[in-house]
């Protein structure tokens, strides 16, 4: 009971946040467009700025190559999965096998897990992550433009590699394994630029909770395909989530609870947030059951994670 109320206290800020953010919207806060530059502080200086600084000081170790192969697999499985259940289900929407795989790390992810768990533990969930953005850039995204029968192709490994969080997660590991942070303390400069990534880093966690209150959008429509769609996935990933930490993390590939506890989160989350942006502005249908899922979601994954959290 101790432990519950006390991730619970942690976890509290995060839906106050989230809470003012959507408080924030109401009022019509921000101007046109700032939202939308806050995101992009965010992905492209915040978030790789705590993931080169999480990764500084962890040793790359070959074995972190069977949690990349195990999250991309995962993914895939789902993507499958959600294909033979729409047709069994009689969901009519396209979009659902896309909604039953893939997970919002950048945006929900890594602030629930820093603040659960804090900054030195946010290398396991960023490993668990690296498998899952492998399929987002690859497989996730080609599928979503297919549905969209967009003409324009995409270099998927040049996204992948020019990715901000990905050039920090790289960048902290190279220069982590190599031991340049260590005792950097009588390095001036070093500990300078240490110490300034530390300080954009510490942005990331508040800024994502007012986006994802800002964003919040729920409506009366599709809600039974909504809420069809939340438990159906939630009770196809947690199982395997569960069985996937145990026999695949822990007893085959020999990593400790702290993996274990990193994937069960990576795959309570909602699904990615970028899929709006695939679906075209007359697709209103569409994109109504894409953002009310992904809206309900998000609330209702916080609420499992404070749950699964306690109990961890």
């Amino acid at each position: 009971m101790e432990k519950s109320f006390l991730i619970i206290s942690k976890l509290l800020p995060v839906f106050l946040m989230i809470t003012l953010g959507y408080v924030l919207k109401k009022l019509k806060f921000f101007s046109e467009g700032t939202v939308d530059s806050l995101k992009k502080l965010v992905v492209n200086i915040g978030l790789p700025s705590l993931l080169f600084t999480a990764f500084s000081t962890v040793s790359f170790k070959s074995k972190y190559f069977l949690l990349f192969i195990m999250m991309f697999s995962i993914c895939v499985l789902l993507l499958l999965i959600g294909n033979i259940l729409r047709k069994h289900l009689r969901m009519s929407s396209p979009y659902f096998p896309m909604l039953m795989t893939g997970f919002e790390a950048g945006m929900v992810g890594y602030s629930v897990y820093t603040v659960a768990f804090g900054v030195d533990k946010l290398y396991e969930f960023a490993l668990i992550d690296f498998g899952h953005v492998t399929f987002i850039f690859s497989i996730f995204v080609g599928l979503m433009m297919r549905l969209e029968q967009r003409g324009k192709r995409t270099n998927f490994l040049l996204s992948f590699i020019t990715s901000p969080p990905i050039i920090g997660v790289l960048g902290g590991l190279v220069l982590g394994s190599l031991g340049i942070f260590k005792n950097i303390e009588n390095n001036y400069v070093l500990s300078s630029i240490y110490q300034t990534l530390k300080y954009l880093g510490s942005l990331v966690v508040p800024l994502i909770c007012l986006i994802i209150g800002y964003d919040i959008e729920l409506s009366g429509r599709n809600v039974k395909d909504v809420l069809k769609t939340i438990i159906v996935r939630l009770g196809v990933s947690i199982p395997i989530a569960l069985i996937a930490g145990e026999f695949l993390v822990m007893r085959l590939f020999g990593f400790d609870a702290g993996f274990k506890r990193a994937v069960i989160t990576m795959m309570v989350l909602p699904p990615p947030f970028i899929m709006p942006l695939f679906i075209r502005e007359e697709n209103q249908r569409e994109m109504q059951y894409v953002l009310n899922t992904l809206s309900l979601h998000t609330l209702i994954s916080l609420i499992v994670l404070v749950v699964i959290f306690s109990i961890l």
